[in-house]
C-alpha cells in the first residue's frame, strides 16, 4: 500500500490502524514550494515547518519503520513512483498536489505500479476557495481515458474521497459488498461521473448553513446543467 502525500501522518496512522498493512510505503516530498496557487495552502508551510513535520513522522512511526512495515520515502511523488514495480500496489491512496497537473502526474505514474485488480482511492474530490483544486477534473479525466470504475464516494465529508477500480475488479466487487452493509445510507449513481455533474452546495435556514455534495444531470432534452461551486437556497 502507499499513502501520496503524508503531511503530519494523520491519515497514515489510521492506515495503520484499520488495514494493518503488511508494508506502507509513505510518500511525500516535505518542501515548500513557491507557487502562486499554493500560497493559501495550509499544507504549504515555510520549510522549516515541512522539515519538522518529516521528523515528526519518522518519529511517529519508528518501531514500524524499525521492523520494516512502514517505509518513509521523501520525494516528489510523481518522480518516485519509476523506484517501483508495476503491478506492486494492491492500493494507493492519492492526497498530494491538488492542481489538476499534480493529481493527473500521480495518477497516471502510480496506474501501471498497482495490481490489476488493485484499487486507486484519493483525497478531496471537491473545489477549494482558496486554493486552486482540479480533483474533480483530473480524476474524471482519468476514469474517462482507462476505462475504469468510479466505485465510491463518501458524501459525508466536505473535501471526500473516492474510489477507482478497473472494470471487472475482484477487489473492487468485495469493496462495494462490504460498503453496502456497512454505510446506513447508500445511493447509487449509475455509469458515474458520465451524464453527471458534480457540484458542492449550501443550504442556508434559521440561521445555520450546511454544505452537501450534489450530483445533477449534464445538459440534456430540457436544458438543465447543474450549477457548479458554492450556491445557496
Amino acid at each position: 500500500m502507499a499513502e501520496i502525500g503524508v503531511a503530519r501522518g494523520d491519515f497514515s496512522a489510521t492506515i495503520m490502524s484499520l488495514t494493518k498493512p503488511a508494508k506502507l510505503h509513505l510518500i511525500d516530498a516535505w518542501i515548500h514550494q513557491e507557487r502562486a496557487d499554493l500560497t493559501q495552502d495550509s499544507n504549504n508551510p515555510p520549510q522549516l515547518d515541512q522539515d519538522q513535520r518529516h521528523q515528526g513522522v519518522l518519529g511517529r512511526f519508528a518501531a514500524e519503520i524499525a521492523s520494516g512495515q512502514v517505509e518513509v520515502h521523501r520525494s516528489l511523488s510523481h518522480l518516485k513512483a519509476a523506484s517501483f514495480p508495476d503491478r506492486y500496489f494492491d492500493w494507493i491512496y492519492v492526497d498530494a498536489d491538488h492542481s489538476y497537473d499534480g493529481v493527473t502526474g500521480d495518477l497516471e505514474a502510480y496506474f501501471p505500479k498497482i495490481k490489476p485488480d488493485g484499487l486507486i482511492l484519493g483525497h478531496d474530490y471537491s473545489w477549494h476557495g482558496k486554493v486552486n483544486f482540479g480533483v474533480v477534473e483530473a480524476v474524471n479525466d482519468f476514469i474517462s481515458r482507462h476505462r475504469l470504475d468510479f466505485l465510491a464516494i463518501n458524501t459525508g465529508d466536505t473535501f471526500p474521497s473516492y474510489v477507482l477500480a478497473r472494470r471487472g475488479s475482484s477487489l473492487g466487487h468485495k469493496f462495494l459488498g462490504k460498503a453496502t452493509f456497512s454505510i446506513p445510507c447508500v445511493v447509487e449513481l449509475r455509469d458515474y461521473p458520465n451524464g453527471y455533474k458534480f457540484s458542492q452546495r449550501t443550504v442556508s435556514a434559521d440561521g445555520r448553513r450546511r454544505g452537501f455534495l450534489s450530483f445533477g444531470p449534464t445538459a440534456g432534452a430540457d436544458g438543465y446543467v447543474s450549477p457548479q461551486g458554492s450556491a445557496s437556497s
